[in-house]
């Protein structure tokens, strides 16, 4: 489905953004949001017969991965967006979000991660709220790290703060198929997670509500193909360095590729 949205340029030449949220693709991307380029952008460039590809580089597409026709078809997809919230996390719990709008999303609400809350971008986080120079809510920004559902808070401090979700650093264990989530509550513990299962800290009040594990391990996190890599922006990559997923750019037949609509590249 090609994008219906945003004017020349955009309409008609991009993956329509409600279905492929985070594809490289699409009209426009988040900021704070990693975009990737999945299989069906490779597959087309692989159609058009201009190019070689290396179906090993692409990247899983989170965005509606495993939900089912009804995800696409709908008008707008169900990812939790709760306007009533001050903050959510986003759909592949990378980051600290809001709920709001995007001018691609065909009207529907989506959940935009704030720029300065991404979960494993620490040295980028702003901390909220501190307690005798500590995060008061215990919170985790690096590697590994990952939005969950918490009401966990020092203990022994007047916090008035409303969030419902921050980071905490996370593994998957286990070979593919069997994996196991576990996640680091603020005293350093690892805890083993089933899903909803409450967690307690030491020094904490509150819980950490344990994610589903499929949402943050296995096929979710690419375990069927190569882990994502952060792609340079085409506007940075030199002319003369192509892609790495591209491995061959063949002589154009300008008539053909006029005929099949040059818009369909970006």
């Amino acid at each position: 489905e090609l994008e219906d949205e945003g004017g020349e340029g955009t309409e008609g030449s991009h993956w329509e953004k409600r279905v492929f949220f985070s594809e490289y693709m699409t009209g426009s991307t988040q900021s704070g949001a990693d975009a990737v380029v999945s299989l069906l952008t490779l597959a087309m460039l692989q159609d058009t017969g201009w190019y070689e590809v290396d179906f090993t580089k692409a990247e899983v597409l989170k965005w509606g991965l495993m939900q089912g026709c009804s995800f696409a078809q709908d008008q707008c997809p169900d990812v939790g967006c709760d306007t009533e919230q001050d903050d959510v996390c986003t759909f592949d719990r990378s980051a600290i979000g809001y709920c709001g709008k995007d001018e691609l999303m065909d009207g529907c609400s989506i959940v935009l991660p704030y720029v300065d809350q991404h979960c494993e971008h620490g040295d980028e986080v702003n901390i909220r709220m501190t307690c005798n120079s500590q995060d008061c809510l215990g919170s985790f920004f690096g590697p590994d790290g990952a939005c969950m559902e918490s009401s966990l808070k020092r203990e022994g401090f007047n916090i008035d703060y409303s969030s419902t979700v921050s980071c905490y650093k996370h593994r998957c264990l286990g070979a593919l198929g069997e994996e196991v989530l576990e996640v680091q509550t603020p005293d350093g513990e690892w805890h083993r997670c089933s899903e909803n299962r409450l967690l307690e800290s030491d020094a904490y009040i509150g819980n950490l509500l344990c994610p589903r594990t499929g949402s943050l391990c296995g096929v979710f996190t690419g375990g069927v193909m190569p882990d994502n890599k952060q792609l340079i922006p085409m506007a940075e990559v030199e002319t003369d360095e192509p892609l790495d997923f591209i491995t061959e750019v063949k002589p154009l037949d300008w008539a053909l590729y006029i005929g099949a609509g040059a818009g369909a590249l970006g």
